[in-house]
């Protein structure tokens, strides 16, 4: 058993590598941390540990809701067990030889996080892309280079990568891709566009404003994204075109600007072997994440 005393925190902090379950429900909170062994060249259970994964967070948010999650994962993984029972998820990725320091600024407060999800974390391992993809296992069955022996795989997803797979397949996910809460909360207002309408060799200017609506001063990530309302090629629902970061004290606004060019309306087109914009209306959505988009207008493009 360690005692830890931090500065600011105004009870001492017990670490035990393996609590009973009265230490559990007595606890005045629980912090429990999770973690995957992830490298190149090898593919993990989606499903954390059942004992010290998985099954330690389920037991922990089941015997004290004040439970604490932090996972230091490479990627997504099984989360339905217990997400909607935690107090807090703390998304921490690999954050490298501090980040136990890290960690710390930003449960005691002294760090407002302001991360966003750079990728997809789905409800099921069968939700994903990679389900259909048959396991290969590289560390046991290491395949030498230039040897031309190994399990081929040919991916299928075609444009459809990413959160645009999950939109094309009408997937609903866990958390989007873009996603990431903090200690203070946005509000997305007054949309405008220069114009209605945009065509070669031109750009468009946008605005809008966010509001901090928190007690403490925060930093969002608002995301651009564009939609083609109609076009001759499949094409994903919508595709980030831009984003920007802005730090905002409580109570503060601030208009943000951004700015849309023909490039970003292009898509490669197969039979010419080039880039190619078709005319017609596009639909712009903001917000904080893929599939959180409360700001939305439109324009045309005429060449």
């Amino acid at each position: 058993m360690l005692h830890i005393f931090l500065d600011g925190c105004p009870r001492k902090i017990t670490f035990k590598a393996n609590p009973t379950d009265a230490e559990i429900k007595e606890a005045d909170l629980v912090i429990a941390a999770v973690s995957t062994n992830d490298e190149e060249g090898f593919n993990r259970s989606f499903a954390l540990h059942p004992q010290t994964g998985g099954g330690l967070a389920e037991r922990c948010v089941s015997l004290n809701s004040k439970t604490i999650l932090i996972s230091m994962t490479g990627g997504a993984f099984r989360m339905t067990d217990f997400q909607d029972k935690v107090a807090a998820h703390l998304f921490a990725l690999f954050l490298g030889q501090t980040q136990g320091r890290a960690l710390v600024d930003v449960l005691m407060g002294r760090v407002n996080p302001s991360g966003k999800l750079p990728f997809t974390c789905e409800k099921e391992f069968s939700d994903s892309p990679a389900f259909q993809y048959p396991a290969v296992d590289l560390v046991s069955q290491p395949i030498k280079p230039d040897s031309g022996k190994g399990a081929r795989i040919d991916y299928k997803e075609g444009i459809f990568v990413g959160y645009r797979w999950y939109e094309h397949q009408k997937v609903a996910p866990l958390y989007p891709f873009g996603f990431g809460l903090s200690y203070a909360t946005f509000l997305y207002d007054h949309l405008k566009l220069k114009s209605l309408s945009l065509s070669q060799n031109q750009s468009l200017t946008l605005s809008f404003t966010i509001t901090n609506e928190g007690k403490v001063e925060g930093t969002e990530i608002a995301q651009l994204y564009l939609r083609e309302i109609q076009c001759t090629v499949p094409r994903p629902e919508k595709e980030l075109k831009g984003f920007q970061k802005i730090k905002l004290k409580p109570g503060e606004t601030k208009t943000i600007q951004m700015t849309i060019t023909p490039q970003d309306l292009a898509f490669w087109d197969d039979k010419s072997h080039a880039w190619k914009i078709e005319e017609g209306d596009f639909q712009v959505l903001i917000g904080p994440s893929s599939v959180e988009t409360p700001l939305t207008s439109s324009f045309t493009f005429k060449n």
